[in-house]
């Protein structure tokens, strides 16, 4: 397993150090702040792999002080606590790119998974409206330590690149509402270098979209149906 930086930002110190003396035991260096202000003067200092910030802190709070961390570090990988029900300001710090929420009390080995999960995995959007089948592909990334967010439309996808930490994208061609193709255009316009791979079952009938996408530094095309091995490869071959 590799040994991550993780950071915590807790205002409950029992908490935090029973947390951090955990996560030590599994090999990774722990740092802790007790307020979203510290959190963010100690990110303009350095980096981390992972963070897990309480939504409720002293001053600012966890939402405030993550979004402003991400305007810092577009890359910072945050997943946020709490015990409250807050979900304004969760859907906010989703919105703004979190990892994903964790709801205390939570088992402490959902944070060694997570851990273990992002030190070894690569950051993967999936962008497919077809619920059951993403749901699909999804799980069986997720079960070879890589972290998935899956997006069932254009819009949401746009904004997932917009919040930044991604990887990888896989897109459908085929959406409902907002095209692959006009999606693709917007992530560009998001980060040129970002690694995009077009999953299609559609080659031959979409021959000019994927023309134009070619022309827009496309990374790879996959033909549906997918074999789980073939994403596999895909990202192992782009790191």
């Amino acid at each position: 397993m590799n040994s991550l930086k993780i950071f915590v930002v807790e205002d409950d110190m029992d908490f935090a150090e029973g947390l951090a003396e955990t996560l030590e035991i599994e090999g990774h260096e722990v740092e802790i702040a007790n307020s979203g202000e510290e959190a963010i003067a100690r990110f303009q200092e350095k980096d981390f792999d992972l963070t897990f910030m309480d939504v409720k802190l002293p001053g600012k709070n966890g939402v405030e002080s993550f979004l402003e961390i991400r305007s810092l570090k577009p890359e910072a990988r945050v997943m946020m606590m709490t015990g409250y029900s807050l979900q304004h300001l969760l859907d906010e710090a989703m919105d703004g790119g979190a990892l994903g929420v964790l709801k205390k009390p939570f088992d402490i080995n959902v944070i060694i998974d997570l851990a273990s999960s992002l030190g070894k995995g690569s950051r993967v959007l999936l962008v497919e409206d077809d619920a059951d089948y993403g749901s699909l592909v999804k799980e069986m990334l997720e079960k070879n330590g890589h972290w998935v967010k899956h997006c069932v439309n254009g819009s949401d996808a746009i904004e997932k690149c917009r919040g930044g930490g991604i990887d990888v994208v896989f897109l459908d061609l085929r959406l409902n509402g907002i095209t692959g193709l006009d999606v693709f255009k917007e992530i560009r316009a998001v980060d040129e270098n970002l690694p995009v791979v077009v999953i299609t079952a559609f080659a031959d009938e979409e021959f000019k979209a994927i023309a134009e996408m070619k022309s827009m530094a496309l990374t790879d095309i996959i033909s549906k149906p997918v074999h789980p091995d073939k994403l596999l490869d895909c990202i192992k071959n782009l790191r």
